[in-house]
């Protein structure tokens, strides 16, 4: 029997005046935040994440979908793309059980460090993928100086990327109305 709460949907039905779980019997789930526009937002609704959406290289590696658990950083994104696309910010939130994402081949950086600047140098300039189902830790904060006159990594904020199906059809189910 192992030490952690465990979901029981049969234990707690819906209950909208009790959000307490006293014995620890729901599990813990993770608030984490999509940061979009609006078409994309409805695209996301109607056919789920697409991980090819952009291939681009990013801190992670090429593809992926990103969230992150922190609002305000999302809340930025959101603004960010929305005006790049003459459209609606929109935070898509999700609710995950996390012990479903322990289940994943997963890495993840816990705060700066060489190895994580090495992974995202690597991944940036288009290096072989990793194999991996998701991969956690902060952002590279400014990619033009690290990458291109090699300055110092600046880390900061949070994020998860996902580029597996399996972990895609996780967050489809944990998406919030």
């Amino acid at each position: 029997m192992g030490l952690g709460p465990g979901p029981n949907p049969r234990a707690y039905p819906h209950n909208p005046h009790v959000w307490a779980d006293p014995l620890g019997l729901l599990g813990c789930q993770l608030a984490l935040f999509h940061g979009t526009f609006g078409a994309a937002a409805r695209n996301i609704r109607t056919a789920g994440i697409n991980l090819t959406y952009s291939m681009r290289a990013m801190d992670f590696g090429r593809g992926g979908f990103y969230v992150t658990n922190d609002l305000a950083q999302a809340r930025q994104w959101a603004n960010r793309l929305a005006g790049r696309n003459g459209d609606v910010a929109e935070v898509l939130h999700f609710r995950v059980p996390q012990n479903e994402l322990t289940n994943f081949n997963r890495r993840v950086f816990d705060g700066p460090s060489s190895e994580l600047a090495d992974f995202i140098r690597h991944h940036r300039n288009g290096g072989v993928m990793h194999n991996y189902d998701l991969v956690e830790g902060p952002m590279l904060m400014n990619v033009g100086p690290f990458l291109r006159r090699g300055a110092d990594p600046v880390f900061g904020g949070h994020q998860i990327a996902i580029f597996s199906p399996e972990v895609a059809s996780l967050f489809n189910r944990s998406l919030l109305p």
